[in-house]
Parts: C-alpha cells; sequence; structure tokens
C-alpha cells in the first residue's frame, strides 16, 4: 500500500515536475497567477481538514473561546453561524457580560435575516439569562414566560425543558416558591419524558433548595437524596459531594449530629479525590459548624483554617463567611483581639455581599465585640442594626414557613378534591353499568351492587385517610403558628434583655428613662404573643387577663407598691384580634406608665382606675388617676413627647377619639371604633 501523502507534500511534487526551461520562459504574471491558484487548493484542503478536526473535537468536549471563533468563520451557512454566536454568549458570559451580549446581538441579527423562528425566540430565552445575571430578577421572568409560552405552543419540550429551568431559579429569588415548585416539578416530568431523566439533578437540588427555605425539611432532604442517588448512578461525584452537603445542613438544622457528621466526612472524602480545593473548603466550613453545635469552638476554628487554605482570593463569599464564622467562635473564647481581626476580613471581603443571614450576624457579632471592648455606643449601634434587620428577617422566615405550610396543605387538599372527583365519577359509571346490566336479572344485580358497596366502602377509606391527612397538616400548621409565636415572643425578650443590660452601663438619666421605656413597650407586645402560643385561640387575646398582668409588670418595672398607689380595674371579658390588640397595649402601656411617673410624687399616694367596656360596637378606654393632674405647662410639652405621639398615631390607626380631663386628677378616655374581636 502505498503512504498517503498530505496536500502540501503533493503540491511540491506536482511543482517539481515543470519543466525548468519551460518556465523560464512564461511571464512573470503567469507564474503569479499559477502559484496563487495552488496555493489556493491547499488552503482549501486545509481548512476542510480543520473543519473535520473541529467537528470531532466539539464532539468529544466543550469548544473554547478560540474554537467558537473559527467555527463562525467556516461555517457552511448562516444557522450555524448564528447558532455559534449564541455559544459564544454562554461561553463568555461569565467572564465579560458585555462583550457576550454583543455575541448574542450578532446572533438575533443572523436569524432575524433569515427569519428564523427558533433562533430568535431564543434570543429571548439568553434576555431572561441576562437579567437572571444582573439580578433583574422581574425582567428575567417576564422573558423566561415569554420564551416558555413560544415553546409550549411550538411542541419543542426540550426548549421547554431549559425554559422552566431558569424559571425555578427566578421564582426562587423572587420568593415564589410556589411557583418555584411547579416549575421544578416540571422540569422533572419533562426530564422523564425525554428520556434524560439522568440529567434531573439540577432540579433535585432546586427542590431541596426551596423546601428548605420554607422549613419543611422532610421534602427538602427528600429531593436532596434523589440528586445524591442520580449522581451516584451517572458517576457525578462533585454532584454528589454537593447534595452531601446539602443533607448534612438540613440534618444540623434537625440537631441530627451524628447523621450530619456522617455526611460531611463522606462529601470530604470525595472532595479528597478529585482535588476539588472548593468542596474541600465547604466541606471543612460544614464540619466547624458541627463543632459549634457540639459547643467546641476550638475544633470549629481549627476546621475553619482548613477550610481557608484551599480558597483563592476570588472565591468572596466563601472567604466573607469564613472569616466571620472565625471570629464569631475567637469570641466563644473571649479571644478578642482574633475576633476582631477576622471580623475586619470578613467586611472586607463582603463589600458587595446582600444576604440576609450573613449581614444579621455580622452586626450580632460587632456588637458583642464592642461590648467585650466596653466601647458602648458602637455596641449600642450595631445591636440596633441587628435588631432592625432580625425583625425584617424574622418576617421573612414567618411568612417562607406559611407559604411551606399552605404549599403542603394546598397539595393535599387537592389530591383529596381529586380523589373525591374521581369517586364520584367512578360512581356515576357504576350506576349506569348497572342500569344497563339490570336486564340480565336479579341475581346479576345483586352482584353488581354487592360490587358497588365494595367500591364505595374503598372510596369512603380513602376519602376519610384524605381528610386524615388533611386534619394532620391543619394540626401542623397550628403547631407551627404557636412556635412562630414563641418564637416572636422569645425575640422580643432577648431584645428587652439586650436593653437592661445596655441600661447597666448608661449613667444618663435620661437615657436610662428612655431606654427603661422601651424595655416595657417591647415587654408588651412580647406578653401578646406569651398569650398566643398558651392558649387555644391563635388570633385573640383575652383583654382583662391580658392588661392585669401588663399592669402588674408596669408596677413591679416602677418598683410601686400597693400601699402607695391602689389599682381598680373594671375590665370586659373580651377576645380582640391580635392586630387590635397590639396598639392597644401599647397605649394601655404609655397611659399607665405616665399615671405612674408622674401622677403621685412622694410622698403623695392614690388610686388609678382603669376601665375597658364595650358599649354600642365600640370599645371604651378610661385611664384615670386622683394625683396631682397635669400642670399648663406639662399640657404644652405633652404634645412633643414620643408616647403622646405614639398615642396619637395609633389612636389614628383605631379611628379613636380622644378626651384629656384634668378634674382631681387625670383622666383619659378613648372611644374606638375600628378594632377587630377575634373569630
Amino acid at each position: 500500500m502505498k503512504d498517503c501523502k498530505d496536500p502540501i507534500s503533493i503540491s511540491l511534487i506536482s511543482l517539481k515536475s515543470y519543466d525548468i526551461r519551460a518556465i523560464k520562459k512564461m511571464k512573470i504574471l503567469e507564474y503569479i497567477h499559477l502559484t496563487l491558484k495552488m496555493l489556493t487548493a491547499i488552503l482549501r484542503s486545509c481548512l476542510a481538514v480543520l473543519c473535520s478536526i473541529f467537528c470531532f473535537v466539539s464532539v468529544a468536549q466543550a469548544p473554547s473561546i478560540e474554537d467558537l471563533k473559527l467555527k463562525i468563520y467556516i461555517a457552511p451557512n448562516d444557522s450555524v453561524k448564528g447558532m455559534a454566536y449564541y455559544d459564544l454568549f454562554n461561553a463568555t458570559r461569565y467572564k465579560d457580560l458585555p462583550l457576550a451580549i454583543r455575541y448574542a446581538d450578532s446572533g438575533l441579527m443572523i436569524f432575524t435575516k433569515l427569519n428564523n423562528d427558533a433562533g430568535i425566540q431564543h434570543r429571548v430565552y439568553l434576555d431572561a439569562v441576562i437579567a437572571y445575571s444582573q439580578g433583574e430578577y422581574q425582567k428575567a421572568l417576564d422573558a423566561c414566560l415569554k420564551y416558555t409560552d413560544w415553546a409550549r405552543s411550538s411542541g419543542n419540550m426540550e426548549r421547554e425543558w431549559y425554559a422552566v429551568s431558569m424559571l425555578a431559579m427566578t421564582y426562587r429569588e423572587l420568593g415564589d416558591y410556589t411557583e418555584g415548585i411547579k416549575s421544578a416539578q416540571r422540569g422533572i416530568d419533562i426530564g422523564v419524558q425525554l428520556n434524560r431523566d439522568d440529567e434531573n439533578a439540577f432540579f433535585y437540588n432546586e427542590l431541596g433548595n426551596m423546601y428548605a427555605t420554607l422549613k419543611q425539611w422532610d421534602e427538602s432532604t427528600k429531593y436532596f437524596k434523589k440528586s445524591y442517588d442520580l449522581g451516584v448512578r451517572i458517576k457525578y461525584p462533585q454532584g454528589q459531594s454537593v447534595s452531601l452537603r446539602n443533607l448534612a445542613a438540613n440534618a444540623l438544622e434537625r440537631k441530627n449530629i451524628a447523621e450530619a457528621e456522617e455526611y460531611i466526612l463522606k462529601a470530604l472524602s470525595i472532595d479528597s479525590s478529585l482535588s476539588w480545593n472548593l468542596g474541600r473548603s465547604r466541606s471543612y466550613q460544614s464540619l466547624a459548624k458541627l463543632s459549634e453545635q457540639k459547643n467546641n469552638p476550638e475544633v470549629a476554628v481549627t476546621s475553619l483554617r482548613k477550610a481557608l487554605g484551599y480558597l483563592t482570593a476570588s472565591d468572596h463569599y466563601d472567604l466573607a463567611m469564613t472569616f466571620q464564622a472565625l471570629a464569631r467562635n475567637f469570641l466563644k473564647q473571649n479571644k478578642i483581639d482574633s475576633a476582631h481581626h477576622y471580623l475586619q476580613f470578613s467586611n472586607g471581603k463582603a463589600s458587595n455581599l446582600d444576604a440576609a443571614d450573613y449581614v444579621n450576624e455580622q452586626k450580632r457579632l460587632e456588637s458583642e465585640l464592642f461590648e467585650k471592648k466596653g466601647d458602648y455606643r458602637k455596641a449600642f449601634r450595631a445591636l440596633k442594626t441587628y435588631v432592625d434587620k432580625n425583625a425584617q428577617q424574622l418576617n421573612t422566615d414567618i411568612a417562607n414557613q406559611i407559604t411551606g405550610l399552605n404549599i403542603q396543605f394546598e397539595t393535599r387538599h387537592k389530591e383529596g378534591q381529586i380523589s373525591l372527583l374521581t369517586a364520584e365519577n367512578e360512581l356515576t359509571n357504576t350506576k349506569l353499568k348497572a342500569s344497563r346490566n339490570a336486564l340480565l336479572g336479579l341475581g346479576l344485580g345483586t352482584l353488581l351492587f354487592l360490587a358497588l358497596s365494595v367500591s364505595i366502602y374503598r372510596l369512603y377509606q380513602k376519602t376519610k385517610t384524605q381528610n386524615v391527612q388533611i386534619q394532620k397538616a391543619l394540626t401542623e400548621k397550628e403547631v407551627l403558628i404557636r412556635e412562630i409565636h414563641h418564637r416572636v415572643k422569645n425575640n422580643l425578650q432577648f431584645i428587652s434583655s439586650l436593653l437592661n443590660l445596655q441600661s447597666r452601663h448608661i449613667e444618663d438619666q435620661v437615657a436610662l428613662n428612655a431606654l427603661k421605656e422601651g424595655q416595657n413597650r417591647v415587654k408588651s407586645m412580647a406578653l401578646i404573643h406569651q398569650n398566643l402560643y398558651q392558649e387555644d385561640n391563635l388570633t385573640g387575646i383575652e383583654t382583662k387577663k391580658y392588661f392585669e398582668t401588663l399592669m402588674q409588670n408596669l408596677f413591679q418595672s416602677y418598683n410601686i407598691s400597693s400601699e402607695k398607689i391602689k389599682l381598680i380595674t373594671n375590665i370586659d371579658t373580651l377576645q380582640i384580634d391580635v392586630d387590635s390588640m397590639i396598639p392597644l397595649g401599647l397605649i394601655m402601656n404609655e397611659l399607665i406608665s405616665n399615671a405612674l411617673k408622674y401622677a403621685f410624687p412622694e410622698p403623695n399616694t392614690g388610686t388609678i382606675t382603669v376601665t375597658l367596656t364595650e358599649e354600642n360596637g365600640a370599645l371604651i378606654l378610661k385611664v384615670s388617676d386622683d394625683g396631682i393632674g397635669m400642670s399648663d405647662h406639662s399640657k404644652s410639652q405633652a404634645g412633643h413627647s414620643f408616647g403622646y405621639r405614639l398615642i396619637n398615631a395609633f389612636k389614628n390607626q383605631l379611628d379613636a377619639d380622644l378626651e384629656i380631663k384634668n378634674e382631681k386628677g387625670t383622666e383619659v378616655v378613648m372611644r374606638i371604633r375600628n378594632y377587630k374581636k377575634a373569630a
């Protein structure tokens, strides 16, 4: 067999075969023309070879940016060229988004010229990707919904698969977990229909993350396990490691220490076998959290230092979280300088980080650090920011947990409705069949009647089971609402304790009084949530019990004995909705506090009378005392006080009339029209 020569060798042999004397006689232009013609042929052959090589490599691995640029140059038609521009967008968007957008625009221009609907619509999908990358989630959602409609109307299930993956992420970022879960479940269904369910790990992880945010630990763990099992099946170790760390996080939330440790060590083993540095760092971060739960900050610090060793300067989020964890564990060991050092590092790495949990914890640690250093002014400022952020996060957590319960309840309720509708159809069909077969004889009719009875009995059992599940969901929802009120009460008590702690270091009497008043207001709200989780009624407060406890707390707070000031109450036993009771309680707190502070200066004694009755569809609140009354100067100054402004704001909210009398003491009367009684 002869050796196969490359095109360049063949061309050189051909050139040598020319008669040299003939060449000399040729004109210079003819010689140049012939040479250019031959070089053109050689170039075409080389390009054909390069195209074949490119096609082979592109199948074996993802093409590089240079490969894609070459593909555009040698593309056999405009359609291939347009898709190459879109591929360039995907290859460059993480490094240079403006350049990537220009590539996407070039692809759109080509497909618009070709009037290629699929190519034009794909640019809409890229709009969603761009908006998501820039944090414009509503814009991303609008583009993705438009692309999803096109994919469904054109029957292109694979493109719908891409669309719902983006929908799941976007809905999650927007906090619409109901739609996010629906999108992820749709993605799983499409993967099964396309016989590509081995690529569904993304959707399982998305579902796990969303259910974890909703505190639905069982559901979250179920999907993380599915993601892990799929990673094992398709031999994708990095996916296994991520799923194991997610499972460990869920186990730590549920205080399953041994289970969490098993998951983390397994993930670390995989990361080490892959030499995957980011994975190893995150596994050591998880080990540190485990040590913190075991109350072992020294071991936690060792794990965190190992985690730092595997990070690079570009891993901003992981560096910020690791530095923060080091500061927290050094504070637990009272190593103030080291804690301060790592808190500064954390702030430096998190300049653009907007994670709520991170920011809250950072402010809490700063408050604790400044307090231990004796810088109470900075400690108080950090504490105030923490309280504000924590209140916002608490509201978000409550909303998310209720959303999770609603999703769970609605799912079971819909399943129950479907079962009942199915049962009704089955019953109707059975009756029709029975009527048609009645002519066959009494014996056959009796047999059908028995079959119908069995079917109805089974239906009854099935419906009964569904009702039990619905009742269970309602019970779980009630338990969670109690837990939420308990957590709110605990948070408010924590704030009260912090204010009390702060007051010990303040010598200015005006500031001390302000802190004490703030503490009493927080206690009045905490008392409401305490009553809610202790009573059967989760939405209403019993007025008599609540106000008597509130007034006892105020007497204790101001160290007033019953011998000095006597308290007389006439309070109707009513169940008032929590939204009405909170402003009402704060008003009562202000009025009683004012009477205790100003009505009876030493050595005066007297009586405070509190009345709350319901008359003609309105609440009548009276707080009176037989003290020294209000001077003209006090009246003029009252309108500028914070307490008066607070009462006035709540008066407007409750649509109330306020009347202040100054005869033989002071009497404040409010007629409240806008209030709601508990169901």
